[in-house]
């Protein structure tokens, strides 16, 4: 093995080590807080992903041209990602504790019901308009899994209506909470949630159909794992053991539900899955490369510095296009698709910069010293402001949907994806926040006249 790719083996290796001591070497107020979850996706992404490629090679990364260009990387790239983490970690330390904003733990049940009702009735309505567009109910199933890699061309002004669907996946957590605060138990007994593991099932696959994405399938999965672990403060070891085979079956076989729907089965693909583990195994962790390998190619990049302009067009992008008109919202990813494959992303599925491609990009070496110090900051106000106060299982829901978001830009680093591929964890919390101070309006006016009058009644005049 070359001297180089020794060297960066322990440079990762070394970095493994330094995630694993600061988690240990930390108090934190619930199992899974924002900086585990950081930790987590950067541990996976840019510690386990690199050691995947050095020793492993092309096989474990979809992005098999960088690789051929570039190799698995080198001693400077594995040398930036130690300095982000430090900076990073520096940037969360350095910040004062902010006082939590998330009350959410006092809202009244009817909230929830509210919110849930809500969510339940943006799905169905935002499933009947996405049939409408591909033709039928039946086509929105059956065809999605080629809808999605633009095998089946479609268009419509109600196309936007697809992103709706995921509500239903928001309405059921909020039913989640309301049944569990209902019951009012310090453990969760075994029929209780085989029910609503039967009831998030239903759902989920249902959507997962529908839109045929893997994370679509993943999430929903891990954030009541999360959420259970955080309210009952334990780190269900178990649990957390099994999530991994699940996993790895969802990002293996979730594909082949969509070729068997649409009439295709690829039974030769489908042998070379299931043939041999580890090719399975490769197919699994391919997505997980992404960020690293994307990393290797951004830090040749030397155009026109991006400057950061998300934060200044990201709000754009929650109006569907097709209700403004030909406007145009410049986003990353056209410019690091056509950087990294020579291709517009309409013509091709985006190619995204990750973490330390984004700060790179926009400004170069002191953007991502900068970028990864305030990514720092960031996290530690929201952990500040999102903390659950009081402790329930709605504020943790709260909570999470928040950390998770703020913690999926290190696999893609663009804001656009946060937005789009956790859209109904926004809508949702929206509903939350609106029916609940709609509601706590509403009595307090209710109240007031009362007061008036018992002040009246009490004035010996």
């Amino acid at each position: 093995m070359p001297v180089s790719e020794t060297t960066q083996i322990c440079v990762y290796i070394t970095l493994g080590l330094l995630i694993l001591m600061v988690e240990l070497g930390r108090p934190r107020p619930f199992p899974y807080d924002i900086l585990t979850l950081f930790n987590l996706s950067y541990f996976l992404y840019f510690v386990v992903a690199p050691l995947h490629l050095i020793l492993g090679g092309s096989a474990y990364t979809r992005q098999d041209w960088i690789f051929h260009a570039h190799g698995a990387g080198s001693i400077s790239i594995a040398l930036w990602i130690f300095v982000s983490y430090i900076l990073v970690i520096l940037g969360y330390i350095v910040t004062p504790h902010v006082q939590s904003l998330n009350k959410t733990g006092t809202l009244d049940p009817l909230v929830w019901r509210i919110a849930a009702a809500v969510s339940f009735s943006l799905g169905v309505l935002g499933f009947v308009a996405y049939a409408a567009v591909v033709g039928s109910v039946s086509a929105a199933i059956l065809k999605a899994s080629f809808i999605r890699q633009g095998t089946v061309e479609v268009s419509g002004g109600l196309f936007f209506m697809k992103h709706f669907i995921s509500m239903l996946i928001s309405g059921t957590f909020f039913l989640f909470v309301v049944a569990h605060e209902r019951r009012q138990k310090a453990h969760l007994d075994f029929s209780f949630a085989l029910k609503w593991i039967a009831v998030f099932f239903v759902v989920v696959v249902f959507v997962g159909l529908v839109e045929q994405g893997r994370r679509v399938v993943l999430f929903p999965i891990v954030v009541l794992f999360l959420l259970l672990s955080n309210y009952y403060t334990r780190w269900n070891g178990r649990a957390l053991l099994a999530l991994f085979p699940v996993s790895i079956g969802v990002m293996v076989f979730w594909d082949v539900f969509g070729w068997i729907l649409g009439g295709e089965v690829h039974l030769d693909r489908l042998y070379d899955r299931v043939a041999t583990l580890g090719y399975a195994y490769q197919m699994a962790f391919r997505p997980m490369a992404d960020a690293y390998i994307h990393w290797v190619k951004m830090i040749h990049y030397d155009g026109e510095l991006w400057a950061f302009q998300d934060f200044l067009s990201w709000p754009l992008h929650l109006v569907p296009g097709s209700l403004v008109g030909p406007v145009s919202v410049p986003t990353v990813l056209e410019h690091t698709t056509w950087f990294i494959r020579g291709m517009s992303n309409q013509d091709i599925a985006g190619e995204p910069p990750a973490f330390h491609g984004y700060f790179y990009m926009s400004g170069g070496v002191p953007g991502l010293l900068i970028g990864s110090a305030a990514y720092g900051t960031v996290l530690r106000i929201l952990h500040g402001l999102t903390r659950p106060s009081p402790s329930t299982l709605g504020s943790h829901l709260v909570y999470l949907w928040i950390a998770i978001g703020a913690v999926y830009f290190v696999r893609h680093g663009m804001f656009l994806s946060i937005i789009l591929e956790r859209f109904h964890w926004w809508v949702g919390l929206a509903l939350v926040l609106i029916v609940g101070l709609m509601i706590r309006t509403g009595r307090s006016a209710a109240q007031t006249p009362n007061r008036g009058h018992l002040e009246k009644s009490r004035d010996p005049a």
